[in-house]
């Protein structure tokens, strides 16, 4: 089984390498839409790389910032180009969670004729985040309970893309203009760290 992860990346310095570590034990491959970092996320990733993390980067960094466009065009390039039983379109703020085992066990029972929708919780910066230090996810403890009622990501079976030609929305929240199954998991969600600071 292949499962592979696409973001879109933009300055992610504070978050890169936690979530390519983290991810690096669930999927095989990491995709990222590179647009214009300054501040050393790309550096960042090449050591991973150098230490044997499977990563590629596509460069937009002349390109004017276009979500839609640069999820469906890369997943597309991806499914075409590669053998994947599941791609996951996540954002670099984002870790997949499975009530402490890894998401992977799940991803591997899943229907590949069915696209899946994943709960979405989004955790809160409180005055000791920074203080807890080292790996993101560790450093929260509140999050928005109505926020992970309200709102679920896709993860996709690359074959029944490859069938359907489906369409991604903006925010990966949902598959758009074409009928498709979906379901929702209670077994896997999308933990998400939108600030991580005071300062941001």
């Amino acid at each position: 089984m292949r499962i592979v992860t696409l973001s879109k990346i933009k300055n992610e310095a504070d978050m890169i390498e936690s979530f390519v570590r983290y991810h690096g034990e669930i999927v095989d491959e990491m995709f990222f839409v590179e647009n214009g970092s300054t501040d050393g996320t790309l550096e960042i990733l090449y050591a991973l790389r150098e230490e044997g993390y499977s990563l590629t980067i596509f460069d937009e960094r002349e390109a004017v910032f276009d979500e839609l466009k640069f999820i469906n065009k890369y997943a597309g390039i991806i499914l075409r180009e590669d053998e994947v039983d599941w791609l996951v379109p996540i954002d670099a703020d984002e870790f997949l969670y499975a009530d402490g085992r890894n998401p992977r066990e799940e991803l591997e029972l899943w229907n590949p004729d069915v696209v899946y929708m994943a709960n979405w919780r989004t955790y809160l910066c409180d005055r000791n985040a920074r203080e807890r230090g080292g790996f993101v996810p560790d450093r929260f403890e509140v999050y928005r309970e109505e926020r992970c009622k309200e709102f679920t990501k896709v993860i996709l079976p690359g074959r029944l893309w490859l069938k359907q030609k489906m369409m991604i929305s903006r925010g990966n929240h949902q598959i758009v203009g074409i009928d498709v199954q979906t379901e929702r998991t209670e077994t896997i969600m999308f933990a998400h760290y939108p600030i991580r600071s005071g300062e941001q």
